[in-house]
């Protein structure tokens, strides 16, 4: 009898420990059906979380572009006659101020000017005393009125002459007492040398196309990027930009969009958006390479999230929204337009949600809660 109870009451704790396993496997599965995931408390030490945003509904576009003068404020400077440079005083990225010394050029040319403004000279010295003397002599009835006015014609012309003389001259940065047939090159503004072309002995012509020095201050340059023809209707001149540039790689320098290009380059197919940029710190220099970041704004709002929120679970795209006690749920969202950092939503969310940002993926690869 005592073996019979026995037996009876091992059969009565199978069965009940059977019904609690089912109940708590029933529990399980219910909630792994929700898709709701609870972390530990050790887990949570690697969450962060952040809330949806309501932003304006905008357009990022990331152009390759390059420095360029400011040419507004650049000056190329050409030869005035042939010859051959002797001297050169400046080097690339030498300041030099306005009319300093850039060069020295001898030829025969110059003389020539030389050689007309000493003839000028001697000729309007004889040419005033001629009309001097013709006054004295219409004095005295020698002169008729037409011999005076004549000889005094040809003093103002003699002094015209003169003056053309000098002008060629003071152009050509030389004095009145030079005879060594030689002019300088000056500088016509303040600034930096950014381009030479020339070196001493090196012979100059004045219809040759090529420029001798360019100058410019560099208080402002220039930022040229490349537009492609399906993109022209996403900006307008006064949209933001943001660039950046290899030598400065944690800096970004900020301006406007100033011009549109008005033609299409046939061969790539882009127009050319200028960007004009402050630079009295002097960092950026002609040539150099430029990531051109523009932000165009459009009519409207939209919800926003940092762009690590987001999980690729096969094709689609889930973002972790936290719930109460430690717990998340997978919503699927879809994406309107990626902006970098920050991803614009256009469904699956709302504003003011706690959603996942730093951890999103150890929390989409956690099992469900338990």
């Amino acid at each position: 009898m005592q073996k019979l109870l026995i037996i009876f009451s091992i059969s009565i704790i199978a069965i009940t420990s059977c019904n609690l396993g089912k109940k708590e496997t029933v529990t399980e599965e219910a909630t792994a059906e929700t898709g709701v995931i609870k972390l530990t408390d050790e887990q949570m030490k690697y969450i962060k979380t952040d809330t949806v945003k309501e932003v304006n509904d905008q357009d990022l576009l990331i152009l390759n572009g390059k420095v360029s003068f400011d040419q507004n404020i650049v000056t190329k400077i050409y030869p005035y006659s042939g010859g051959t440079v002797i001297k050169v005083t400046a080097g690339i990225g030498d300041f030099v101020r306005k009319g300093q010394t850039l060069a020295i050029i001898k030829g025969g040319d110059v003389s020539t000017v030389q050689n007309n403004y000493a003839e000028a000279k001697v000729a309007v010295e004889l040419a005033k005393k001629n009309a001097d003397a013709a006054k004295e002599l219409y004095k005295t009835n020698v002169y008729s009125e037409r011999d005076m006015i004549s000889a005094d014609n040809d003093y103002k012309k003699a002094l015209a002459e003169v003056a053309k003389t000098k002008s060629y001259l003071d152009m050509m940065g030389m004095k009145e007492e030079s005879v060594d047939a030689t002019y300088t090159i000056s500088s016509p503004i303040d600034g930096y040398v950014v381009e030479r072309n020339v070196s001493e002995n090196t012979a100059v012509r004045p219809d040759n196309s090529n420029n001798l020095f360019t100058i410019s201050n560099l208080k402002t340059v220039w930022v040229l990027a490349d537009l492609y023809e399906n993109d022209i209707s996403k900006i307008i001149v006064g949209d933001s930009v943001e660039i950046k540039t290899i030598a400065y790689p944690d800096k970004e320098f900020k301006g406007k969009v100033d011009q549109i290009g008005s033609f299409l380059d046939p061969q790539s197919r882009v127009v050319k958006v200028r960007v004009v940029l402050d630079n009295s710190e002097k960092l950026l220099k002609p040539e150099m390479y430029a990531s051109v970041r523009i932000s165009t704004i459009f009519p409207g709002k939209v919800l926003a999230v940092p762009t690590k929120a987001l999980v690729l679970t096969g094709d689609n795209y889930v973002v972790m929204v936290a719930g109460q006690n430690k717990t998340f749920i997978k919503h699927p969202v879809t994406i309107l337009r990626s902006l970098e950092s920050v991803t614009l939503i256009k469904s699956g969310l709302k504003e003011g949600d706690e959603i996942v940002t730093d951890g999103s993926l150890l929390v989409s690869n956690n099992n469900a809660a338990k």
